[in-house]
């Protein structure tokens, strides 16, 4: 059995062929919606104008001083090159003046991103009218507290110092995480690395003890530090 899968996004996005042995069992499951067409100008806006349980932008936006838009690399296949004109035509509404407008590559841990990997992201315009930095884990963070665990959270001190921020990125299956993105653009996005390595090392260390994270692909209530029964490899999801 042959499968197509997409590679590459943002260089030739191609496709990959999977060839199966024919003994092998094989089914392809895609991403529920992920067939459907994509939202015309009129559906994007009237989503800006009512978002789902929050006030639109440019009310957010009203009497900012400061405002940043996070948006993650290219390890994600989110177009923020296709949202963000969208985001700044809401500062715009608001009063918001580019001089005001700063932007954020939220790399967690990951390299640096580069001028044409900036391009690529969020389009030519964005990098001549607005200054756009990487985040780096290592320096310029600010501690904001800690978490139950008693962990530090080290966030960017740019990113603190703005009084409206904004986060562009998107939500997809992750196979330690249960989830990827959201709000994983703050935390391990623009986090210290010493909070990222904290909160990261967590989930491994529930698994080698044989229990299971509360991010884990199918987590069901209760399972969080449940022993595996008999027999069964520790870390090992319940069936």
């Amino acid at each position: 059995m042959k499968i197509r899968i997409p590679q590459l996004l943002w260089y030739d996005n191609s496709e990959m062929e999977l060839d199966f042995p024919p003994s092998w069992s094989i089914s392809f499951r895609p991403m529920k919606g992920g067939g459907r067409r994509k939202l015309i100008h009129q559906e994007i806006e009237k989503s800006f104008q009512k978002p789902i349980s929050s006030k639109p932008i440019r009310e957010l936006a009203k009497g900012k001083r400061e405002v940043v838009i996070l948006f993650d690399d290219l390890a994600r296949p989110t177009p923020v090159f296709e949202v963000l004109p969208w985001v700044l035509r809401e500062l715009e509404g608001a009063g918001i003046s580019d001089q005001q407008i700063r932007l954020i590559a939220a790399l967690g841990a990951h390299g640096a991103l580069t001028a044409n990997d900036f391009r690529k992201k969020l389009g030519e315009e964005v990098l001549d009218r607005f200054p756009v930095y990487n985040h780096c884990p290592f320096l310029n963070c600010k501690e904001i507290g800690k978490t139950s665990y008693g962990t530090k959270v080290e966030v960017n001190s740019e990113v603190m110092n703005c009084d409206l921020k904004i986060a562009i990125g998107q939500v997809v299956p992750h196979p330690i995480f249960g989830l990827s993105g959201g709000s994983k653009i703050i935390m391990p996005g623009v986090s210290s690395y010493q909070s990222v390595r904290a909160h990261h090392g967590r989930a491994p260390a529930a698994r080698q003890q044989g229990g299971r994270t509360r991010t884990d692909p199918g987590h069901r209530p209760g399972d969080l530090g449940r022993r595996p029964p008999a027999g069964r490899p520790a870390g090992e999801p319940a069936p």
